[in-house]
């Protein structure tokens, strides 16, 4: 850009040449870390006129091209098609400026070590296909019957877990995507369990156990066996500890996943 604005410079000093003076100045070449420029200049007595043309500087692979015309009194000067590459760069410029109610455009574009930039548009994350989203998580009924571990284990393969369930709109929801699924509401995995200690309930998402919806007088641990959580035990759709061992469908959880 530093010979870019020497150029210009040198254009304008050329342009105001003092009354009587006339200048020719053709085919000048200069090298400079293999930079070439040549130019064309006429200048004549009052309403002199300088014309630089198909100037050409080669600067770390850069290129420049000027067109420039400027008369005394009411002299214009315009500068187009200006490329300048630095580091593989590129700048276009268009300009024009008039002296009193002068104008001035320009059109810059640049790319740094052959770099171009562009901002994607941002996408909110959102569900696979086939999950269901709610409340900023994603929710799947799987319909093949497994065991408690197994359930989860599949959702683990599917980067989630059994479903953990924290208020009662999250439960309507979970019992829409059975029913969705199966046309009823079956007994189903979802992610509780006590197995660590009994009468400890946990999510194996790691989450808070505090809302539930257990059916009356459970959970019950029957026969000293029941350490898993079964949703819709009964008409009203309530939980039930149960045998984990039991081999039923589940519904797992994710968040989602960016694209």
């Amino acid at each position: 850009m530093l010979t870019v604005s020497l150029l210009v410079c040198a254009v304008m000093a050329l342009a105001s040449a003092d009354d009587n003076s006339t200048t020719s100045l053709v085919d000048v070449s200069v090298a400079e870390d293999n930079s070439t420029t040549s130019l064309d200049v006429n200048a004549a007595e009052d309403n002199s006129t300088t014309s630089l043309v198909d100037v050409s500087v080669a600067e770390d692979n850069s290129t420049t091209s000027l067109d420039v015309n400027a008369a005394e009194d009411n002299s214009t000067t315009s500068i187009v098609d200006v490329s300048v590459a630095e580091d593989n760069s590129t700048t276009s410029l268009d300009v024009n400026a008039a002296e009193d109610n002068s104008t001035t455009s320009l059109d810059v574009n640049a790319a740094e070590d052959d770099s171009t930039t562009s901002k994607k548009e941002e996408v909110a994350p959102s569900c696979e296909i086939g999950w269901s989203e709610f409340n900023g998580r994603c929710f799947l009924f799987v319909s093949t019957e497994m065991s408690w571990a197994d359930a989860e284990k599949n959702c683990l393969h599917k980067k989630g877990h059994l479903a953990s369930v924290h208020n009662e709109e999250e439960y309507k929801h979970i019992q829409a995507v059975v029913n969705a699924h199966t046309g009823g509401h079956p007994t189903t995995w979802v992610g509780g369990s006590d197995c660590q200690k009994e009468g400890i309930w946990l999510w194996s998402d790691g989450s808070s156990f505090e809302f539930n919806s257990w059916c009356e007088g459970e959970p019950d641990n029957f026969a000293g066996a029941e350490s898993c959580l079964q949703i819709n035990a009964n008409e009203s759709h309530c939980w039930n500890d149960f045998l984990c061992s039991v081999v039923l469908p589940s519904v797992c959880a994710s968040v989602p996943q960016s694209s």
